[in-house]
């Protein structure tokens, strides 16, 4: 090949990209006008929505927790851990559907599907976005906070967004195969609920499983969020962090390797 060509494969290849981008910032776009058709209720909804639950969910776990232990939550933590946890749940179970749901314009113009379920996670996070907005705005003129330890908040939703994509992808595609599956995921989520540490603390769990319990990437980013908020961030750029990041990269790596094997099979299945 020679210079020419090499030039002009560059070109190509950079074209192609930033269309995937454009693309990809339509697809957000779009999901958002979808959700936000009416701004205000849209909003208020993404806010309103942990409030609600925030104010249940701290009333349940400091009612089952012993007085005197340390395990009791603040209003505003649960607030900041059910974000996190809506940022999991709402991408995972919106995204099941991305794929299927999106066959007629899969059918027409040729694109990287997997824009598709990330489109839904980048919105998911414009959602943790707004109510870590509100969190500032509200929270903070009532009761002093680590408002500075918000931008490490946001590292570390990063690097569990990156499992919560791969996530996204496996199952997205997986459903097209599978239909039946879109119907099990609403089960899983709310299921999740128990399964990391919101209702309890994590320090419940035996100190055995613990250390494999704390390297699943959501438990990390909701037993995390609460530390950053209580100005405890010896543990936040530790051992266990990079071995999440590890984790999340690696099962991301899988994930899209086996987007890249079954891509051509995914329209027979639509």
């Amino acid at each position: 090949m020679t210079y020419g060509q090499d030039v002009s494969v560059d070109i190509v290849a950079n074209r192609s990209f930033l269309q995937s981008i454009e693309l990809l910032i339509e697809f957000v776009k779009k999901d958002l006008k979808t959700r936000y058709r009416n701004i205000v209720i849209g909003i208020a909804w993404t806010v309103i929505q942990p409030l609600l639950m925030a104010y249940i969910f701290t009333h349940i776990r400091n009612y089952i927790s012993p007085s005197h232990t340390v395990f009791k939550m603040d209003y505003s933590h649960m607030y900041i851990i059910l974000i996190s946890w809506l940022f999991f749940a709402s991408a995972f179970q919106r995204s099941i559907n991305s794929i299927y749901s999106s066959r007629d314009l899969i059918f027409q113009i040729k694109f990287p599907i997997f824009l598709l379920p990330l489109s839904v996670v980048i919105s998911s996070f414009i959602d943790v976005i707004i109510n870590v907005a509100f969190y500032i705005f509200f929270f903070f003129l009532f009761k002093g906070s680590y408002l500075f330890n918000i931008p490490v908040y946001i590292l570390v939703l990063f690097v569990g967004g990156i499992f919560i994509m791969a996530l996204c992808l496996l199952f997205s595609i997986l459903n097209c195969f599978i239909s039946e599956i879109r119907y099990v995921i609403p089960y899983i989520t709310n299921l999740s609920l128990f399964a990391f540490p919101i209702l309890y603390n994590e320090n419940f769990i035996q100190d055995e499983y613990k250390t494999i319990y704390m390297t699943i990437p959501v438990v990390w980013i909701i037993a995390k969020s609460n530390d950053i908020l209580v100005g405890n961030l010896k543990d936040i750029f530790s051992e266990q962090t990079f071995i999440v990041f590890f984790i999340s990269f690696l099962i991301f790596s899988a994930a899209y390797l086996v987007y890249w094997k079954v891509e051509k099979y995914i329209t027979d299945y639509l």
